[in-house]
């Protein structure tokens, strides 16, 4: 049985959702007999959840984390062919910290957590 906040439950959550679920505050899941999951996300139900459905609302929730302007720029680099050119200009040290931290997951994601931290640790939006 695993621990996640202060429930406790048998479903495994990817990297991805537990750093969802781990940041906030308003989401609560529980598990009945049958390994059915309900999520209460403050006050709107989703009941009946296999432990699939619940990794994928919990991996959805995670673009609603960001800011408009990093969702704009992460979809105009993946929608141009520039995610390569992205990771080669890449803080090294930020970027493993972050592939260690939610991979697996998509690069649309990565970028996400990746624009978003290095604005906190530069104090300036990453730019190509």
């Amino acid at each position: 049985m695993k621990k996640y906040g202060s429930e406790k439950t048998s479903l495994t959550l990817s990297p991805l959702a537990e750093k969802v679920y781990s940041g906030c505050d308003v989401i609560r899941i529980y598990e009945d007999n049958n390994k059915l999951y309900t999520i209460d996300d403050d006050g709107v139900i989703h009941s009946g959840l296999s432990e699939k459905e619940v990794n994928e609302y919990l991996e959805d929730y995670f673009e609603q984390c960001h800011e408009p302007k990093v969702i704009e720029t992460a979809q105009n680099i993946i929608d141009n062919g520039l995610y390569e050119t992205a990771v080669s200009l890449m803080d090294d040290e930020l970027r493993e910290k972050i592939h260690a931290e939610i991979s697996p997951c998509t690069d649309y994601q990565f970028l996400l957590e990746y624009l978003d931290r290095h604005e906190m640790k530069f104090d300036e939006p990453f730019t190509i």
